[in-house]
């Protein structure tokens, strides 16, 4: 059995540095950040592209995915759960949609680097390099939904609704029904369920390693 995990908004928790980077970016923006706080990224984003434009949340991107260190962090409890599922027999791959350069800011700025290690690092950091099987960063989407399609995980945790969408389309004629996570919602929730695929919503690893276990009949 495999699962496949996003890098960007599944492990990298970057929404201190949203809120900082608009801060920073329109000082008008106190009010919207006051409703950001205890939003999950998907949430912080809908708000920044409809208060502002796609355009202003472009320079967000760019800033944060260039960004090294502090405030950048990875969400809690996402290490031990990688440790407990490959304990249990599980494969675990770490798959990325990563270009080299980043927007605005960062279009000169090889942001695939600065991702790279930021993930090595806390891998080697966490005590997580036993257990996953492969780290891939694929430069377009389409590509890292091929390469999903190779892998062809039982289970895929990402933040976008398109990937887990893309790569059913992509593998109609599969046989095996897929349990898989959209890192969204704080409290899980069936997003979509039907005879391919169970779609929750979760953004919280300590629940999403009960979730897979019982899943599995790991216990």
């Amino acid at each position: 059995m495999r699962i496949a995990i996003d890098i960007d908004n599944t492990l990298v928790d970057y929404r201190r540095i949203v809120i900082e980077t608009i801060m920073n970016i329109r000082p008008d923006s106190r009010d919207l950040v006051s409703k950001m706080k205890r939003k999950d990224i998907v949430d912080i984003k809908k708000l920044i592209k409809i208060k502002y434009s796609d355009e202003i949340w472009q320079e967000v991107q760019g800033h944060i995915y260039s960004h090294r260190g502090d405030p950048i962090t990875f969400y809690p409890y996402a290490s031990q759960a990688i440790k407990r599922l490959a304990e249990k027999g599980l494969e675990i791959y770490i798959v990325s949609h990563r270009s080299k350069y980043g927007l605005k800011s960062a279009e000169k700025i090889n942001i695939l680097r600065v991702s790279q290690e930021r993930i090595f690092n806390w891998i080697k950091d966490s005590n997580c390099s036993e257990s996953i099987k492969s780290v891939i960063f694929c430069d377009t989407y389409q590509e890292k939904i091929k390469t999903l399609s190779f892998i062809s995980p039982s289970t895929i945790v990402d933040d976008l609704y398109q990937v887990h969408n893309d790569h059913l389309q992509n593998n109609a004629e599969q046989k095996n029904r897929t349990f898989n996570i959209l890192f969204g919602n704080s409290l899980p929730s069936v997003h979509k369920s039907n005879k391919y695929m169970e779609l929750i919503s979760c953004n919280d690893w300590k629940i999403i390693l009960e979730l897979l276990i019982d899943y599995y009949g790991l216990r």
